[in-house]
């Protein structure tokens, strides 16, 4: 197991839901390859951003999936 823990971020109602599919499918490639992840995403950027501040140094990346928003809240 890699010793890589990476935060993903993945908005639920982006594009239709397509990027918590998205997102979805990039957790469970990250975790085939022997990677870490913490799933960060929640039902509103409130509860995204709370998750995020209490892991956010135990994180070696972070991986987001949405649109602007998203990418704004995991800058």
């Amino acid at each position: 197991m890699s010793r890589l823990r990476v935060g993903l971020l993945a908005n639920p109602t982006a594009a239709q839901g397509t990027a918590h599919r998205v997102g979805r499918q990039v957790g469970h490639l990250l975790h085939l390859a022997g990677i870490s992840v913490v799933d960060l995403s929640g039902p509103s950027a409130h509860v995204a951003r709370a998750r995020a501040e209490e892991v956010r140094d135990s994180l070696t990346a972070l991986v987001v999936v949405g649109g602007d928003g998203t990418v704004s809240l995991g800058a």
